[in-house]
């Protein structure tokens, strides 16, 4: 028994190292919490923060470390530049990559400075190669030494807002925010790549990295009830649910003498689905209110009252003796070769 429980607290410990991490570098090595690698002899930790070290010549060098945060998911990290950036001599933090190498070939998103000679803070969408720029800060940095902290927040959906504040500090002025993007949905890695020529190979720093999950306090919300037969309804909610609040019956009613339902059961690939089976039929070609309540979301917020409307209507088989229309033109005018009739 001792020996599950130790298993099962290593294995939460490796899980949630790799979704969220913090690094200050008051350890100074790069070995061990977080892991970093890639180019590790091209870096050096002193004085608490990391320093580029790159060799004498144009290159790129890069480290990376595991996580797997992407929605609802900030990153903040602080950088400074001892030089005014080039497209020569330029930064790119990844914040999510799904290769560990962040010189080659991936699919994420980057916070640029200095990318294609522009001194300003740029997020980048990258695909294989191919970098597309998503958004362009208000800072515009025209004199060296460049320091500043910038914290970038997505939400659960695909909506970002990048942040900075340019004295290195933590009063943090929104850059810009309200752009979508949610091509990528999943990540693995976390990291840097420092562009630089031969006279500013160790002139790039870093400090303070962290990501984290955003503490979530909205409550679910029913989408849409959909039907499904005569006795059966999916209940649609826009975010993952508690299985144990979402299968309680009481939880569900539906009006018109339908009432609760009698089973009530999480969809076993998709939990923002509840599947509802109701002991009474419902008439056809009629409205009804499904009332929803006291359902929770995985982090326990508790969601309000909320009123559903939807119809059951199943249509008649035609018979013997029915007109079925299929086409119907309303305003005929201009004929165009049709008579000018309704019909």
């Amino acid at each position: 028994m001792m020996k599950k429980l130790l298993f099962a607290y290593f294995f939460l410990i490796q899980f949630f190292g790799l979704a969220q991490f913090t690094d200050q570098f008051s350890d100074g090595e790069l070995t061990t919490n977080p892991l970093w690698s890639g180019d590790v002899t091209n870096f050096t930790v002193s004085l608490d923060s990391l320093r580029s070290n790159g060799p004498a010549a144009t290159a790129s060098i890069y480290l990376s470390t595991p996580t797997t945060l992407i929605y609802n998911t900030v990153w903040e990290f602080s950088i400074k530049l001892d030089f005014a950036p080039s497209a020569s001599n330029q930064v790119n933090v990844y914040l999510v990559a799904d290769n560990a190498t962040l010189t080659t070939a991936l699919n994420g998103y980057y916070i640029s400075i200095g990318q294609a000679g522009d001194d300003q803070i740029k997020l980048y969408k990258q695909t294989g190669n191919t970098s597309i720029l998503l958004f362009t800060g208000s800072s515009l940095f025209t004199t060296s030494p460049v320091k500043t902290r910038i914290k970038v927040v997505r939400d659960n959906v695909g909506n970002w807002e990048v942040l900075a504040d340019n004295t290195g500090g933590v009063n943090f002025v929104s850059e810009g925010a309200g752009f979508f993007d949610d091509t990528f949905q999943t990540t693995s890695f976390f990291g840097v790549v420092c562009n630089h020529t031969s006279t500013r190979k160790d002139l790039f720093y870093f400090d303070d990295f962290s990501v984290a999950s955003l503490p979530d306090t909205n409550p679910p919300s029913v989408m849409n009830a959909n039907v499904i037969s005569y006795t059966e309804i999916d209940v649609i909610f826009d975010e993952p649910i508690s299985t144990t609040t979402a299968e309680l019956i009481t939880n569900y009613t539906v009006n018109g003498n339908i009432g609760n339902p009698v089973l009530a059961i999480v969809d076993g690939l998709d939990n923002t689905i509840v599947h509802l089976t109701f002991p009474v039929a419902f008439t056809n070609n009629t409205g009804y209110v499904l009332t929803t309540q006291n359902i929770e979301d995985i982090n326990s917020n508790v969601m309000p009252i909320s009123n559903t409307n939807f119809t059951f209507l199943i249509p008649d088989i035609a018979a013997i003796g029915d007109i079925i229309i299929n086409e119907f033109m309303a305003d005929p005018n201009p004929p165009i070769g049709l008579p000018d009739a309704e019909f």
